[in-house]
């Protein structure tokens, strides 16, 4: 009988341990997640700003373009007079 008791206080003791380790790897892969949410959103900003300058440059680029053809027509009506 007291065999019995000792390992019933042995299990008791063993399923709190491996009870307070659960909570503990929970909290745990809850700051990852936590973590990871935070990283992405970063790489999100990151993209958007990235993408932004992107278009900017090639906006400011077509500009040029545009001047640039712009140009050579004039000088093909001048040459052209």
């Amino acid at each position: 009988m007291n065999d019995k008791r000792s390992l019933m206080g042995r299990y008791s003791a063993e399923i709190k341990e491996i009870s307070m380790q659960k909570q503990s790897l929970k909290h745990q892969v809850d700051e990852y997640e936590q973590k990871i949410k935070n990283m992405i959103s970063e790489i999100e900003a990151q993209s958007r700003k990235h993408m932004k300058e992107i278009n900017e440059m090639h906006e400011h680029c077509m500009g040029f373009k545009s001047q640039a053809t712009e140009l050579k027509s004039r000088i093909g009506t001048y040459k052209s007079d």
